[in-house]
This record gives structure tokens, sequence and C-alpha cells, in this order.
């Protein structure tokens, strides 16, 4: 099977989650994805694939889970089943607060972070 076939296969709904998967294992950028469609996939690298989009999309396990890796605020940090994956959002407060502390620099401040995750703050 094929980049290509394996996109436009109607079985797989969730195309966001089969294409981070086939980057992720195929170890292509986006635009390689879409202009190198016609390239095979290893027998090895799709039974990967397939079972990765099956823990995601059966077992509802989140997909920083399957791959391993989490990129946050322009890093990547490892996350398993033992930590928490930071949310979206949470870039946005650290970017608020980066800023504030910016605009206070000659003020004292405080920024504490406890329990709140998996250590990326």
């Amino acid at each position: 099977m094929n980049i290509a076939n394996l996109l436009s296969n109607a079985q797989f709904s969730e195309k966001y989650i089969l294409q981070k998967l086939i980057m992720e294992y195929m170890k292509c950028t986006r635009e390689e994805m879409r202009t190198e469609g016609e390239k095979e996939i290893p027998q090895e690298l799709y039974d990967k694939i397939i079972r990765g989009y099956k823990l995601s999309t059966e077992d509802q396990m989140p997909l920083d889970y399957i791959l391993g890796h989490v990129t946050f605020f322009g890093n990547e940090f490892i996350v398993n089943e033992n930590t928490l994956v930071p949310r979206p959002e949470t870039e946005y407060m650290v970017q608020a607060v980066t800023e504030h502390i910016k605009e206070n620099k000659n003020q004292d401040i405080v920024v504490m972070d406890i329990g709140t995750g998996c250590g990326v703050l």
C-alpha cells in the first residue's frame, strides 16, 4: 500500500490522526506526504500506523501517547501514560505570563508550577 491509497481509504475517517501517524512513522513532512503519495509503506510501518490509528480512534488513547512525544512552546517532550499531555491553551498562558514578566521586569514576581502536569512549564 502506498501513502496516497492509505489516505484515500474511506475506512479511515479521522484523517488528521492518520496523517500524523504516517508523518511520524514514515519520517516525512506534511508536504512530502502529499507530494510523494506513490511511496510504498513497508508492511511493518503500515502495521504500526494501523495499530496506532485503532488505539486512538477505538481505544481513545491520546495520539501524543501513541507517538511518545508532544511539542510544547517549540520544544519536544517525551510523554506516556504516566504523564499529562500539555493542553494547547497552556501555551497561551505561558506566553501571557512571559509577556507580563517582561513588562514588569523591575518588580519582584513569583511564579510557581506545582503538580500541574508533566513538568513542561
